[in-house]
């Protein structure tokens, strides 16, 4: 039937063809191909995994260095306030709402392995995303924004 055919078309987009299932419990998205550049911010993996009722996540997320120049002198007065930001979020049917862990960025690559983003997990699916967030000086001079998420990988704990 065509309707089956379209949602198969959504479930195999272009840009997430590293997303691996490895078991129910755990998945990992891999981003290889990406070239990340100065004024660039990228997933380039993360993992999920469900140990003992613990959902942990490892990431990995380079930020180009140009993110960090900050030109821009006015507003703050000596706080050195980042903005470049990455928020880890986690969805589930049995969480009453979404588990966020907000995370300052740092030029070059983040990586955090084994993070517990939620212990006495709940019987469910969850989904896992990174969403990705910069405000800077572009090299023109003009301030610039990325508003960006790393697709979603899903792990179920049964």
């Amino acid at each position: 039937t065509p309707a089956s055919e379209t949602t198969q078309v959504q479930l195999t987009t272009q840009d997430t063809p590293q997303v691996n299932q490895d078991s129910p419990s755990s998945a990992t998205y891999k981003n290889n191909t990406v070239e990340v550049g100065d004024e660039g911010m990228e997933v380039t993996r993360l993992h999920a995994e469900i140990r003992e009722n613990v959902l942990y996540g490892s990431w990995k997320i380079y930020c180009g260095e140009k993110l960090f120049k900050n030109t821009s002198s006015e507003g703050s007065s000596g706080e050195s306030e980042s903005n470049v930001k990455y928020t880890v979020i986690v969805e589930g049917e049995s969480l009453s709402e979404p588990k966020k862990l907000e995370y300052n960025a740092e030029a070059g690559e983040n990586i955090e392995t084994d993070v517990e983003l939620i212990k006495e997990l709940p019987v469910g699916r969850y989904s896992i995303a990174i969403f990705l967030q910069a405000q800077y000086v572009n090299a023109d001079g003009q301030e610039d924004s990325i508003n960006s998420s790393s697709p979603s990988i899903s792990v179920i704990n049964q």
